[in-house]
This record gives structure tokens, C-alpha cells and sequence, in this order.
């Protein structure tokens, strides 16, 4: 893991949290708007784009996996209140 990874999974752990799972048609306007929310803040800490691409080929797949896995979590925790 690198600066920029490490960066962007920890963007990832503040700001997606208890979200419906991605839609399966490719109409989801999250993984981009939370790729270009990330790359903006990694820009003001002085990471950038191609730092990130270096170490994470495609941004909004990875924010589209954190969107599902926030999704999973939900799922988890709603089963265990029941």
C-alpha cells in the first residue's frame, strides 16, 4: 500500500457509510461523484489523480466495491439487531 491508497481507503472509511447497493444498470451517479469528492480532497493533501491511478487502477470501481461493501455492512448489522 502507498500514500495514495492508503489516502483514498481512508476517505473511503469517513465518508461511505450505511449506502444501498450499487444499481446493477450502470445508471449510479455515486462511484463518480464520490471518485471526483475523493480526488479533490487528495488534490488539497497533495496527492494527485495520477497518484492515485498509480496505485488504483480505476477510482470509481473502487468506490463502486466500498458503495457495496458499506451495503454488506448494513446487511450485516440490520440482521443482527433482528
Amino acid at each position: 500500500m502507498g500514500k495514495a491508497s492508503d489516502f483514498v481507503d481512508g476517505w473511503v472509511e469517513d465518508n461511505i457509510q450505511g449506502e444501498p447497493y450499487v444499481s446493477e444498470d450502470g445508471d449510479d451517479p455515486r462511484p463518480a461523484m464520490y471518485a471526483q469528492n475523493c480526488v479533490a480532497a487528495a488534490k488539497e493533501e497533495g496527492i494527485t489523480l495520477a497518484d492515485i491511478k498509480e496505485e488504483i487502477d480505476d477510482i470509481e470501481m473502487h468506490m463502486a466495491h466500498a458503495i457495496n461493501a458499506s451495503a454488506d455492512r448494513e446487511v450485516e448489522r440490520q440482521s443482527q439487531k433482528d
